[in-house]
């Protein structure tokens, strides 16, 4: 079922309701707009039907109130529309794969296509992964940067990587890094 633009938008603005109440002040057109990178005048004609956003655009503002992307849409719907994606992106996939990459994106919008690509190639069990990428990871930076992209986390310690240069992030990741290796002496046996 696709629901009609001015439904979609009353969602939108509850939705902006429900993240007001979390953080206990007023979540404007113009903070969401904000945070997802478009003009304050787009989000306003989404909240009053005018236009229909794309589901990438859905799924930012979705990240941005803290609301799952299925508040706005039936799984059937999503699942269809990032199938049409995925296969643009990537062609010659068979339905099992897309299956898995639909899935990954699910778990985490910020993954990239040629991750995605590369995991399913290199892996043969029947999950892309659980709630990790299994042993990909080579560096501790590595694993630590797949963490800080979870969106429980960046929410827990209120930062936002889209307002973070490359290097502030690289930065960031050093410095979790460096913090967990401080901390692990004290454990040590």
């Amino acid at each position: 079922m696709v629901l009609e633009k001015k439904e979609l938008g009353k969602l939108i603005k509850q939705a902006r309701k429900i993240h007001s109440d979390r953080i206990d002040k007023k979540y404007t057109q113009k903070m969401l707009a904000n945070d997802i990178g478009k003009s304050q005048s787009y989000i306003g004609d989404i909240e009053s039907g005018r236009t229909y956003p794309s589901f990438v655009v859905l799924n930012g503002i979705a990240n941005a109130c803290h609301v799952p992307i299925s508040y706005f849409q039936d799984d059937q719907k999503i699942n269809k529309d990032i199938d049409k994606f995925v296969k643009l992106q990537l062609t010659d996939l068979k339905d099992g794969e897309v299956h898995k990459i639909r899935e990954a994106i699910k778990k985490d919008p910020d993954t990239k296509m040629e991750y995605i690509y590369n995991l399913i190639h290199e892996d043969n069990s029947d999950t892309l992964y659980e709630n990790s990428p299994n042993d990909s990871f080579k560096t501790p930076e590595e694993a630590i940067s797949y963490i800080l992209k979870q969106p429980i986390i960046r929410e827990f310690c209120e930062f936002d990587l889209k307002k973070m240069s490359t290097e502030e992030i690289t930065d960031f990741t050093n410095e979790v890094v460096r913090q967990i290796k401080l901390i692990s002496y004290k454990y040590k046996k």
